[in-house]
Parts: C-alpha cells; sequence; structure tokens
C-alpha cells in the first residue's frame, strides 16, 4: 500500500509540473499570436498622405468625416450626400464634397475645426458651417427625404 501512495504521489506531481508547463505554453503561445496580430495590422498601414488645400470662401463644402470601420448607417450618410451633390449639384462647381478619412495625419487641422469626434457631417463655406450629423444618422436609412431636404436647404443657404 504505501508502494502506491508513493507511486501515486509522484503522477500527481508530474501531473501538476505537467499542467504548469502546459499553461506557460499556453500564455506564450497567445502572447506570440498577438503579437503577431499587432505587427501584421501595423504593417499595412503605411498610407498615402493627402493634404487638404486651403478652403476657397466662396465654396460651399460638405465634410464627411468618417473612420476606418464604417457601420450601414455609415455608409448610407456618405452615399446619400454623394447622390445629393451629383444629381441637384453637379453643374456647380461651388459645391463640393469631400469624404475625409479620420485617421489621416493630413485631416486633422479640419478634424480640429469643426472638433470632430467620430463620423460627422459638416456643411460649410467660410467660417459660416452647420454640423448636421444627427440629423444625417437619424435620417439616412428611415427617412433619406428628410436628408436630402436638410442638405439642400443647408446649401443653398450658403450660395
Amino acid at each position: 500500500l504505501g508502494f502506491l501512495r508513493n507511486e501515486l504521489q509522484c503522477d500527481t506531481v508530474q501531473y501538476n509540473n505537467t499542467i504548469k508547463l502546459l499553461k506557460k505554453m499556453k500564455k506564450t503561445l497567445l502572447i506570440t499570436f498577438t503579437l503577431l496580430i499587432i505587427a501584421a495590422c501595423g504593417s499595412g498601414s503605411q498610407t498615402e498622405e493627402k493634404s487638404i488645400t486651403v478652403a476657397d470662401a466662396n465654396t460651399v463644402y460638405l465634410y464627411y468625416f468618417h473612420g476606418k470601420q464604417r457601420c450601414k448607417t455609415c455608409i448610407a450618410v456618405e452615399k446619400l450626400t454623394k447622390e445629393v451633390i451629383d444629381s441637384i449639384y453637379k453643374d456647380q462647381p461651388k459645391v463640393q464634397l469631400k469624404v475625409l478619412l479620420t485617421e489621416e495625419p493630413a485631416n486633422l487641422e479640419l478634424i480640429e475645426k469643426y472638433q470632430i469626434s467620430w463620423n460627422s457631417l459638416i456643411i460649410a463655406k467660410g467660417e459660416d458651417s452647420i454640423n448636421i450629423t444627427e440629423e444625417a444618422f437619424a435620417n439616412a436609412i428611415s427617412s433619406p427625404e428628410l436628408l436630402v431636404d436638410l442638405i439642400q436647404e443647408e446649401v443653398n443657404s450658403r450660395l
């Protein structure tokens, strides 16, 4: 009986050591995998910097700011805004849409000027601007005609 007890204790110690070793291996693999993911995501981030030229004070700009990750509504706001510009103001060179990625360093000046913290739709002419983000996101999918009317109203008031 004493022999079996010693044998069981040895097996238990060996089992515990194996578990500890597996936990260390798991932790090491997890750290390695995480570092590989971070390295892979960062390696493709070399983007061409686009500079924003100084805004013409006689032009009405629609600035649509967005991040890399975009939801259905974000895409709808941009699409609807483009459709309005392309259809209603296509012959109006003094109305321009600027779609700007918030992560681009070149857009930082405008982001600070309009105090952008997430996706936003701003209509501006010189120093006269309005942030219609709340209305844009509330209506882009459920009532797009309301957003179209609002964009037209705000652009026309600045022409």
